[in-house]
């Protein structure tokens, strides 16, 4: 028909003109929102309460976004020797099981990613530095790899595209499939992959959902208003039609080869970035994801590590999410101390030293003791502690020699799944003069009466 080009070319322009309106329109419509939500006073450090601390200090950047200051101003990703040799203890561990252990560590919000859309207020005012952020933190990544670490990062993220939602600290969609492209990227050089039968699996869009975040609560409490939600796409993976020689899902072998353990940015719910379907995909492989919000970088890797399902049948490949803003050394260190011996097992029936049952309460209770001639030291040891009802609040256990002492603090969160678990952890001895003579443990006031057995097991 004569005319129809031309006017087929009008309405594409008219609608691509509409959607642009509409998109400055919702634009404007949520900075207003966040205008009439956002209060000095989250700028206040003293407007945190103790349970807000992770969140401290929310401050305004460019197009709407919301940093936290503890995160966008951290540049110190170095990991220490000690910290990489017990990755390393753990990766090889985990390999005489059968199982390649690999860590991702995404990078940090304003700091090593998205720094672009700080605010040079902000930048004045907190002295943030997001070039040097991004340098340590690819610094970082290179150090553990060469160490011999099967450390993955994102160190060549796109400016000018949101790794992260806007105004929460989780991975956007877009950041969650950039990771699961440079972690698949890896898991593909590791001599285990190829002979692991694949799976096709298709990510589809299946529509746009308000995405809140987690930053409301700090809004709530400090503001008593929330902050507009976010309009955030929902993406599904699912396995795409079998082809010949692919494996079989639903066959007899059920096991999924990967499994992902880490926090609330791999877990499913109440994040939307569908990272374990973006893995899926880019990797041809099943993943059981097994990740856990809100609970830590602990809690689901020692949960798993502790179950009936990793004794039985360990995945060929664990994956660790670990977000950048935690401490490798302060954080990561003392739960690899937990890590390990948990790979180690039991050792039932070939102890250095154990007690059957001892009644415990709060304060202190000893455990065991006359143990010089066990040559407890160097920590070459760990020790094994099964509740009756395990504590809810941090404890301390106490590593005597003559009077001086070095303790192990364990804690477990309350999202922790299995939570009749024993607690393992290498015994550390740096404060003391030779062999533990005796080892006591100290409950917090207030803790339930309970039981508990012990045993130290070398580390073999």
């Amino acid at each position: 028909m004569v005319g129809s080009g031309p006017m087929k070319l009008f309405r594409i322009l008219l609608l691509g003109f509409s959607l642009c309106v509409c998109a400055l329109a919702a634009q404007a419509s949520e900075k207003a929102a966040l205008d009439k939500a956002y209060c000095p006073a989250l700028a206040n450090e003293a407007s945190y309460a103790k349970w807000l601390v992770n969140y401290k200090m929310l401050v305004r950047g460019k197009d709407d976004w919301l940093f936290r200051t503890t995160v966008a101003s951290k540049t110190d990703f170095a990991v220490e020797e000690k910290t990489i040799a017990l990755l390393k203890q753990l990766q090889d561990r985990l390999k005489t099981k059968g199982t390649d252990f690999v860590i991702l560590l995404p990078p940090t919000q304003g700091g090593a990613v998205n720094g672009e859309f700080l605010s040079e207020e902000a930048i004045k005012k907190y002295g943030f530095t997001p070039v040097l952020a991004k340098q340590n933190y690819t610094a970082a990544i290179a150090s553990l790899k060469t160490a011999g670490i099967n450390a993955v990062g994102v160190t060549d993220y796109p400016e000018g595209k949101a790794f992260f939602y806007r105004r929460d600290h989780h991975w956007s969609p877009d950041g969650a499939k950039a990771s699961a492209k440079k972690l698949a990227e890896f898991v593909k050089t590791l001599p285990a992959y190829a002979s692991l039968p694949k799976t096709s699996f298709v990510t589809k869009e299946i529509g746009k959902e308000d995405y809140k975040g987690a930053y409301v609560k700090a809004f709530m409490t400090v503001c008593k208003k929330r902050p507009p939600a976010e309009k955030a796409p929902k993406f599904k993976t699912e396995p795409a039609e079998q082809k010949s020689g692919e494996a079989d899902l639903f066959g007899d072998n059920t096991e999924p080869p990967v499994v992902l353990v880490g926090t609330s940015n791999s877990a499913p719910t109440p994040n939307v970035s569908n990272f374990d379907g973006f893995l899926k995909e880019a990797l041809s492989l099943d993943v059981e994801n097994l990740a856990i919000a809100g609970a830590g970088v602990d809690s689901s890797l020692l949960s798993y590590l502790n179950s009936a399902q990793f004794k039985k049948a360990p995945a060929k490949i664990l994956v660790w999410e670990v977000p950048g803003y935690y401490d490798l050394n302060k954080v990561v260190g003392p739960v690899l101390l937990q890590a390990i011996p948990a790979v180690a097992g039991d050792c039932k029936g070939k102890a250095l030293a154990e007690v059957a049952v001892v009644d415990a309460k709060s304060g202190e209770t000893e455990l065991l003791n006359g143990l010089g001639a066990k040559n407890i030291a160097d920590e070459k040891q760990f020790i094994r502690l099964e509740f009756s009802k395990a504590p809810k609040k941090p404890f301390v256990v106490e590593y005597w020699s003559g009077n001086r002492r070095s303790m192990g603090k364990l804690a477990r969160d309350a999202r922790y799944p299995t939570p009749t678990d024993a607690f393992l952890q290498i015994i550390q001895n740096g404060n003391s003069r030779g062999a533990i003579e005796s080892v006591v443990l100290k409950l917090r006031p207030g803790e339930d009466a309970t039981s508990v057995s012990a045993r130290i097991c070398a580390l073999e």
